[in-house]
């Protein structure tokens, strides 16, 4: 576990996938992410175990995300596709709870999960993709210190137009 002052970074289990699910199949949680099909509990079962694959292979770390004083799940997050030559992974972190919205614990879980990449896995860059619309996330990737580098123009089609996605990336040296 990662613990921070209001939520802790820990394993996910296959007993959290109802959760995960039941929120996944909200369009306006799903809209920011990378799926546009609802999810069954069976699907998140399978996510989960392959984010164990990833662990045990050393390529992937992905956290649930349990705010500290309900010990409720309200999120994932993790580095992934990660490359021991380049020292460099891809992060991701997903709020699926929106009662937790704008409580600060996207900031911190981000924080904890960059600290654990630069301080425990020795990574020296990790980078994200970002949808334009996604104004809450940007804002967060800009103040814990990400830099914008590009953009692939209207790379991802929602709701009847195309958006741009925008790329950042945060190297060590510039964390903390």
């Amino acid at each position: 576990m990662i613990q921070g002052k209001h939520v802790t970074l820990r394993g996910l289990e296959l007993e959290d996938a109802p959760e995960i699910a039941l929120h996944y199949n909200d369009w306006e949680v799903r809209r920011f992410l990378n799926r546009i099909a609802p999810v069954s509990k069976e699907d998140e079962e399978e996510w989960i175990r392959s984010t164990w694959e990833q662990r045990r292979k050393g390529t992937g770390y992905v956290f649930g995300i349990e705010v500290n004083k309900s010990r409720l799940l309200i999120g994932s997050c993790g580095l992934h596709w990660m490359s021991v030559t380049n020292r460099s992974a891809d992060f991701g972190i997903a709020l699926y709870n929106k009662a937790h919205w704008n409580k600060g614990y996207g900031t911190e879980a981000t924080q904890l999960i960059l600290g654990y990449g630069f301080n425990q896995l020795n990574l020296h860059r990790i980078h994200l993709t970002v949808f334009e619309f996604n104004e809450r996330a940007r804002h967060v990737y800009e103040k814990v210190g990400f830099k914008h580098i590009g953009r692939h123009r209207q790379a991802l089609f929602r709701n009847g137009r195309y958006w741009d996605i925008y790329v950042m990336d945060i190297l060590a040296n510039e964390f903390g």
